[in-house]
């Protein structure tokens, strides 16, 4: 009753954008030349998730060899475009996830933690638990010729206002924090 209702279509252009911003980023790194990086300039501590993927037996073969980082980023982003064409999205968008999430640790295991691209994350941490290809997606098209039930387009349901607003609301909570910590 207080968040209101959206259209399917608001979570699948947020999806679409989220990422195709992700999907900009993972270009842009070069997550291969940090096999090149002297493994001796690694975190010792290690940083949160990635002090637990350094446990995983291969880990540190994978983190060095430039093939592995080669085809890992190429999967990543595959993942990222079936994401973004909605195709296989209730399995794609966790892969995804878990891909960036990794992806980022690898980035950052050697210097600082830098918040660049943590953003985009945590909104597809969210749009994971969203029903964000019912539009634009196709998915929906795989269903609709199937003759499976579809929602009908630009028709606004609660569970879409809460899609969205669950974002919004990471967004300017992540934004508040930020301005907040400015202050001190």
């Amino acid at each position: 009753r207080w968040i209101g209702s959206a259209p399917p279509e608001a979570l699948a252009a947020i999806r679409i954008v989220v990422l195709g911003i992700i999907f900009v980023m993972v270009t842009r790194e070069d997550l291969v030349s940090t096999a090149s990086i002297p493994r001796s300039m690694l975190e010792t501590q290690g940083k949160g998730v990635m002090s637990l993927v350094a446990r995983v037996p291969g880990y540190p073969a994978f983190a060095a060899g430039h093939q592995a980082l080669l085809v890992f980023k190429v999967l990543l982003l595959g993942l990222l475009a079936l994401g973004v064409l909605g195709l296989g999205t209730r399995i794609v968008l966790p892969l995804c996830f878990a891909g960036y999430l990794l992806f980022g640790g690898i980035m950052r295991q050697y210097c600082h933690f830098f918040h660049q691209g943590l953003l985009p994350l945590y909104v597809l941490a969210v749009l994971v638990f969203t029903p964000c290809a019912d539009a634009w997606s196709l998915d929906r098209r795989r269903r609709e010729k199937r003759g499976q039930p579809v929602p009908r387009e630009g028709v606004p349901a609660a569970v879409y206002g809460f899609g969205r607003w669950a974002i919004f609301a990471l967004i300017g909570l992540c934004y508040f924090s930020a301005g907040v910590s400015k202050l001190r």
